[in-house]
């Protein structure tokens, strides 16, 4: 379970701690519920063969399908 919360923890400070400068801990809430909401909803994921969890609600898809 460690090597799991060792990944994540490694992964937000990688795609969004790294780039931005945190001034308190609202901003920093805001920050991280920010990048939680892009990675439940938006980025793709491997075991989705690289396709967004909301890819049901993506306009990209309904230009592929066309």
């Amino acid at each position: 379970m460690t090597a799991n919360r060792e990944r994540v923890i490694g992964s937000i400070r990688r795609e969004a701690l790294g780039h931005i400068l945190i001034m308190n801990e609202s901003h920093a809430q805001q920050v991280l519920s920010t990048y939680q909401r892009h990675s439940n909803e938006h980025r793709p994921h491997r075991a989705r063969n690289q396709l967004p969890p909301d890819v049901h609600r993506s306009p990209l898809l309904t230009l592929r399908e066309s």
